[in-house]
């Protein structure tokens, strides 16, 4: 009995640890504050014209970022919906 009261003890700590990860998990997720280590933009459907407009009227990265890298991705915009949602878009 009292192995299994241990084992209950240990068990219930381990469950407290968790509820606290979760909490802090949650805390952290409901903060609001916005995330400046990726910025991303989805400009599309269009044709080459429309798209370079679309380029060329958006924010253009400052001093502030380092590294800088641009996509295009090119398909049909059913068959990019898994990209988008990957990216957040």
């Amino acid at each position: 009995m009292a192995d299994l009261a241990a084992l209950a003890t240990r068990k219930a700590a381990q469950q407290q640890g968790r509820d606290q990860q979760l909490a802090d998990l949650k805390a952290m997720l409901a903060g609001g504050s916005p995330d400046s280590s990726m910025r991303a933009r989805l400009i599309g459907p269009g044709n080459a014209t429309e798209l370079r407009q679309a380029l060329l009227a958006g924010d253009t990265p400052g001093h502030e970022w380092v590294l800088c890298a641009g996509a295009l991705l090119v398909g049909s915009e059913k068959g990019l919906s898994f990209v988008r949602e990957l990216v957040g878009l």
